[in-house]
């Protein structure tokens, strides 16, 4: 609990000084609207309670998987942005169905996957001879949701695991000029902290095209690695996710 009072005073004196310096900017607010679709590839392992012990469930479907079996992925950014402060809200809902037939005769599994990740978070111009590079902090909401049903010839199984938390995260985004229409697109931040999971780090790494005064498109790689743990081995309160989400991001967004 100490952590989260630290961060939560941290992140209010930061935010005092970078609203107190936008307050004193003459620049007026600009705003960034986009829209962008992850070409990701999930790499992870969850472990949930079971009547007959711990359960480990490992989830690593492919790109091709995920868009084979896509229920529903929206993913959107909104950026507002006075002289060198930024407000940014970055929301992710991801639902999947899997379904594979098992060795068995007349068998099957069914694997239900609801992910959604929401990051809200300051940026801060604060040097003075790197004027794109921006310090950034804030937090990361996850919530996911798994739900597995195993059917053999007269028996089913079901396992129904997730949770969700809140994770505090700080780093570094770089987004300065590679000639008049593209723009370097990079970001690293590392987080958790045991406040929420246990260690998480995020990478972009791409660029930005501007077709004119107000659209743009980007396409970067992006990974998320998150190791999160809770409750106790052996009981129902146990949850465990330590995975990477990775693989290419592509948006188009609009500047007004």
């Amino acid at each position: 609990m100490k952590y989260i009072f630290h961060i939560a005073a941290l992140m209010t004196v930061l935010s005092y000084s970078v609203f107190a310096q936008a307050d004193a900017d003459n620049d007026e607010w600009k705003y960034f609207l986009g829209g962008y679709f992850n070409a990701v590839s999930i790499d992870a392992t969850a472990t949930s309670y079971t009547p007959a012990g711990d359960e480990e469930i490992k989830v690593d479907p492919s790109f091709s998987d995920i868009l084979d079996n896509l229920d529903y992925g929206v993913a959107g950014l909104f950026i507002a942005r006075k002289g060198a402060l930024s407000l940014n809200v970055d929301m992710v809902f991801v639902g999947l169905t899997i379904n594979e037939s098992l060795p068995l005769p007349s068998s099957d599994m069914k694997v239900e996957i609801d992910i959604r990740e929401h990051e809200f978070y300051v940026g801060y111009a604060a040097f003075d001879a790197y004027p794109d590079l921006e310090i950034i902090t804030g937090i990361r909401y996850v919530d996911q949701d798994i739900n597995v049903k195993i059917t053999t010839p007269g028996f089913t199984q079901k396992i129904d695991t997730g949770d969700d938390w809140i994770d505090p995260f700080i780093g570094l985004r770089y987004m300065g000029p590679i000639n008049n229409k593209w723009n370097w697109y990079l970001r690293g931040d590392v987080g958790g902290f045991d406040v929420g999971s246990d260690f998480a780090w995020r990478v972009d790494a791409g660029a930005t095209y501007r077709f004119d005064k107000h659209w743009e498109a980007a396409i970067f790689y992006k990974i998320l690695d998150i190791d999160y743990e809770t409750g106790t081995s052996g009981t129902p309160s146990i949850f465990k996710w330590d995975g990477q989400e990775k693989g290419l991001t592509l948006g188009i967004g609009y500047h007004f």
